[in-house]
């Protein structure tokens, strides 16, 4: 295999691997999101029912 033809192929090999690396923290940070939703998700049914609570024992 020539030099160029070498240096071509590494060049390509970084560039799949930064690739790569870039889709896998993509990934992960969209996880990481997805969690934090369904936390807050959580967090307002409780509220909303601590409210609910409150509200109708008032009444």
């Amino acid at each position: 295999m020539s030099r160029k033809k070498s240096f071509v192929l590494v060049e390509t090999l970084i560039a799949l691997s930064i690739a790569t690396l870039a889709i896998f923290f993509l990934l992960d940070l969209q996880s990481q999101q997805r969690q934090q939703i369904t936390r807050l998700k959580i967090q307002i049914n409780r509220q909303r029912t601590q409210l609910e609570t409150k509200f109708y024992a008032q009444k």
